[in-house]
């Protein structure tokens, strides 16, 4: 309730405070999830030390208890903290951590979502082809699953992949696709963002 309305020193305080309690009952998974979600709380205040900290100490509490779905989202956030520090081959190695547990786990959509994690890493480093494959492989997913949403999305990083490749025509396509999937979803935002993106490539 404390992160939903902004007061993160309030929440920081309050976890601390079961942090300590589940410490004493010698509750490991609890003590986990408690630690992933300071680190949520330190990632939002943009103190990422302390964020890194917490995660990599709910990963191993997570691993030692066997709750894998839990450290493939911890492994998640670790690869976003990377990417926004522009610690893009240490984020990519999150992201394919946490894409492979979840293929393992037979989730489908965390893995899709991972991979686009991956693909759009591989994307702020201009590194197309990998880009390109990565995102690929999540929109097959996002298709198979339903899931227009982040179908919509991962055919606007498409877009930036083939602008970024050379080829004009088929980025107006995925972009021109992912702006009819945002308004089928009713995604205003995704709309004006690639939208505007769009109206850039046509003006070049």
């Amino acid at each position: 309730l404390h992160t939903q309305v902004g007061e993160l020193e309030a929440a920081e305080r309050t976890l601390g405070a079961a942090l300590a309690i589940a410490r004493a009952l010698g509750d490991r998974r609890i003590e986990a999830l408690i630690l992933s979600n300071l680190g949520n709380v330190c990632f939002s205040q943009s103190r990422g030390v302390d964020a890194r900290a917490h995660y990599e100490a709910a990963i191993a509490l997570h691993r030692s208890v066997g709750n894998r779905r839990q450290e493939g989202a911890v492994l998640t956030n670790l690869g976003a903290l990377c990417n926004r520090e522009q610690r893009m081959d240490e984020a990519c190695d999150y992201h394919r951590q946490a894409a492979a547990l979840f293929r393992d786990l037979g989730d489908r959509w965390y893995e899709a979502v991972a991979l686009s994690n991956l693909g759009v890493s591989r994307l702020n480093q201009q590194r197309w082809a990998e880009a390109r494959a990565h995102l690929e492989a999540a929109l097959v997913r996002h298709r198979e699953l339903g899931d227009r949403r982040h179908e919509a999305i991962s055919s606007g990083h498409l877009a930036m992949v083939s602008e970024g490749e050379g080829r004009p025509a088929e980025a107006r396509a995925h972009f021109e696709a992912a702006i009819a999937l945002h308004r089928e979803v009713r995604n205003r935002s995704g709309e004006s963002t690639h939208s505007r993106q769009l109206g850039d490539l046509l003006l070049k």
